[in-house]
């Protein structure tokens, strides 16, 4: 059995791509403006700085740099977990009818070739 870095090489070297999985809320934030996102419904309620994104079970989202799913804690429950997309990442919103009223989300990450930061 290949450990987690002998796997991302291989997938590297054969071009496939890697998929990190998250379960958490059912929306993003965007400080982008709703034209940079067709396809999408895009809301700005009335007095945020940002927008949330809307998507439907299967739409995708390319990244602009910033766009973010918030993580939270409930009272009870799984905590939700939350991601930050950079620049060419593209995020598709697979289902919302997990337990906890959770979203699935699988991320690929956009190839970079100079140094970034990764837990943006």
């Amino acid at each position: 059995m290949k450990s987690g870095a002998e796997q991302s090489q291989a997938e590297a070297e054969t071009g496939a791509e890697q998929v990190e999985i998250y379960r958490g809320a059912h929306h993003l934030t965007t400080q982008h403006g709703q034209e940079h996102y067709p396809g999408l419904l895009v809301v700005v309620p009335f007095s945020w700085s940002f927008g949330v994104i809307v998507p439907q079970d299967g739409q995708t989202i390319i990244g602009r740099g910033g766009e973010r799913l918030i993580p939270f804690r409930r009272i009870k429950g799984e905590p939700a977990q939350g991601f930050t997309l950079a620049p060419g990442d593209r995020a598709t919103r697979v289902r919302m009818d997990l337990p906890d009223s959770f979203a699935e989300w699988h991320v690929v990450r956009c190839a970079r070739t100079g140094p970034h930061d990764a837990g943006s």
